[in-house]
């Protein structure tokens, strides 16, 4: 039986101790509502373009499960711009102007630009030493990432587009 302060009958002592239980499951209830005892799980479906999916997204999803492994992501990597509602996509990464201003967004640019080359072109072509060097060389480009069909090089003093 709970301590009674002076005078207190038994059953004013058997409501106080009552009372302080249903606080007390009150309590623990909304502590449990807003997540304070568990850690968030779930499962999280992410889509975004192959390319920079594999490169930037990939990572970061990597970074995150660090800190929350018990929720699941599925990274849908497609160069397609897929339907949200009808492939069950939480979230989507998406490169370029939103085709619906309703949409919620967030900037993210790791993304500046970047250029490789494959080790047999340069033995054929040879190491470039400056933009213009690249002029008669072949490119691939990705058209989910670039925003215009041309590339520009620039070197101080020196610039070169590509179509």
């Amino acid at each position: 039986m709970a301590r009674r302060a002076a005078g207190m009958t038994d059953s004013g002592a058997a409501y106080v101790a009552a009372c302080k239980r249903i606080l007390e499951q009150v309590g623990k209830a909304e502590r449990t509502a807003s997540g304070e005892y568990n850690a968030p799980k779930d499962d999280l479906i992410i889509t975004a373009p192959v390319v920079f999916g594999r490169l930037h997204v990939l990572p970061a999803i990597n970074d995150f499960l660090s800190h929350f492994p018990d929720i699941n992501v599925r990274l849908v990597l497609s160069d397609r711009n897929v339907n949200l509602i009808d492939d069950h996509i939480d979230m989507a990464v998406r490169i370029g102007p939103l085709p619906d201003s309703s949409w919620l967004r967030h900037g993210w640019d790791p993304f500046v630009g970047w250029s490789a080359a494959v080790r047999p072109t340069l033995l054929a072509v040879g190491l470039p030493r400056a933009p213009a060097d690249l002029s008669s060389v072949s490119c691939v480009t990705f058209d989910v990432l670039a925003s215009t069909t041309s590339s520009s090089f620039a070197t101080p003093g020196s610039m070169l587009s590509r179509p």
